[in-house]
């Protein structure tokens, strides 16, 4: 609300600049003054700024008011009411949310081509961090706000979109409810740990409604930025951007049908992504095993160090993903079972990129097998089946359009885990009346709703659905 505030202030200022002093000597440097101490990129004032400039160069001096003032008006009405910055739900819990960015190591990493993972974690903190005098503040919500937007646009935009990355900007005036390097809630009781990971074309950043809910309500939440290429963008521990793997649209045209599809080759290849998003999601439940043991040396970021020997780890790691980030899990959770996992919930699982051994698992009693099959067909897949997820409680959550087109092979899921055939018997698959896929993120959140109906993002209520998928996951 803030930041609505200052932005609406902003375009008066020009409003009144263009009526009354309509020299670019005090109005253009004023304005960029402005705007660059609200450290936004609002669109309409750059326009406004250049159109100013030249409006007073080549329109007699006192014919430049009106159409200054026009411009300036059209722009807040873009920016107030199309394109207005919008707010995250505040999450349900009693507890005020501490947020930590770091990388740990992949101890011997066999299919990443990094050394260091991209946590970032979330924490119960305490009530204190919300005071204005406290000393912690909120971290931007985007790390990378306008690569981010541009690269979003470039891979997710339809043709004629894919260069205006600057149509995100609203994005950049969200605020997340954490506190960056907020202190430790002591909070008596052993706290469960979560790893979270994002689904295609998403971030850390555009889970934050979901993990914080997870976080506010007791839980330690270790949000995994995956560096297979599924990102729009990520930094690796280097300092390396890692861009988001735009090849592989290539593998997704159907040629005998003249269609984009997911082709045999296409899902092939994001099979090979989950093989690396499978060793990040290991190796950081591993970590949080270990790292946070009363008994241990390692090295701590000094914010959550205070949790050490507080987790609830001994019986596992309960695993959260949506989409690929759900593929993602289930796979993880079949690999490696109760050995190191506590729990399974995938949001609309893309259950056709899993890794064969579990979608054998998950799919043998089905007419299903997945887009171009088993690698070396049914028997080998029979051969290596991965049978952990029948050790570990397993939850499916989807959206209703998945269901009604059958993505992600509901048809036979839903009934499978609710009648124990899939997973450990006692699982439970339900159904988000009136919802659509992105609204398990954030997406739907922080664009207007008139935008993200027309783009399907939504049904028009965002954050009823939001509040339903944080319900069933807890």
């Amino acid at each position: 609300m803030l930041n609505l505030l200052k932005i609406q202030l902003n375009g008066l200022v020009l409003v009144i600049m263009a009526v009354i002093g309509r020299s670019p000597i005090v109005s253009v440097p004023l304005s960029a003054y402005l705007i660059q101490k609200n450290n936004t990129e609002q669109v309409f004032v750059s326009i406004t700024l250049a159109l100013q400039t030249l409006i007073n160069l080549f329109i007699p001096r006192k014919r430049s008011a009106v159409p200054l003032t026009l411009v300036t008006l059209f722009g807040l009405l873009c920016t107030t009411v199309l394109f207005p910055p919008l707010s995250l739900p505040p999450p349900s819990g009693p507890h005020k949310v501490g947020v930590v960015d770091t990388y740990i190591p992949l101890s011997s990493p066999s299919h990443s081509s990094q050394d260091y993972v991209n946590v970032r974690v979330l924490y119960p903190t305490v009530p204190e961090v919300a005071n204005k005098d406290s000393g912690y503040s909120r971290p931007p919500y985007l790390s990378m706000g306008s690569e981010i937007c541009a690269k979003f646009m470039e891979f997710g935009a339809p043709p004629f979109l894919k260069s205006f990355g600057f149509l995100l900007h609203f994005w950049k005036l969200v605020e997340p409810h954490f506190y960056k390097d907020a202190p430790v809630a002591p909070i008596p009781t052993s706290l469960p740990v979560v790893v979270y990971s994002h689904g295609l074309g998403g971030t850390a950043s555009l889970y934050s409604t979901q993990s914080t809910s997870l976080a506010s309500h007791g839980y330690v939440v270790m949000l995994v930025e995956h560096s297979d290429g599924s990102a729009p963008l990520t930094m690796s521990q280097s300092g390396k951007i890692i861009e988001h793997y735009k090849d592989i649209y290539k593998l997704r045209n159907d040629t005998e049908r003249g269609i984009q599809w997911d082709t045999p080759d296409y899902v092939r290849g994001r099979r090979e992504q989950l093989l690396v998003r499978i060793e990040e999601v290991v190796e950081t439940a591993k970590w949080a095993k270990s790292a946070f043991n009363p008994d241990s040396t390692s090295k701590l970021p000094p914010a959550i160090a205070p949790l050490r020997g507080k987790l609830d780890v001994s019986k596992g790691v309960h695993l959260v993903g949506h989409s690929f980030g759900g593929a993602t899990v289930l796979s993880a959770g079949g690999k490696h079972g109760s050995s190191i996992f506590r729990s399974v919930v995938a949001h609309d699982p893309a259950v056709d990129w899993m890794s064969d051994e579990t979608r054998y698992n998950l799919l043998k009693n089905t007419k299903y097998e997945g887009t171009g099959g088993y690698e070396g067909g049914v028997k080998a897949a029979k051969a290596n089946e991965s049978k952990g997820l029948e050790s570990l409680p397993l939850s499916m959550i989807y959206c209703s359009n998945w269901v009604d087109i059958n993505f992600g092979h509901s048809e036979v899921t839903i009934p499978g885990v609710n009648s124990g055939e899939m997973g450990k018997k006692g699982g439970e698959a339900s159904v988000v009346d009136d919802s659509m896929h992105f609204e398990f993120s954030d997406n739907s959140l922080i664009m207007p709703h008139w935008l993200g109906k027309g783009l399907e993002f939504t049904k028009g209520e965002p954050e009823r659905v939001a509040a339903e998928v944080a319900k069933r996951t807890l």
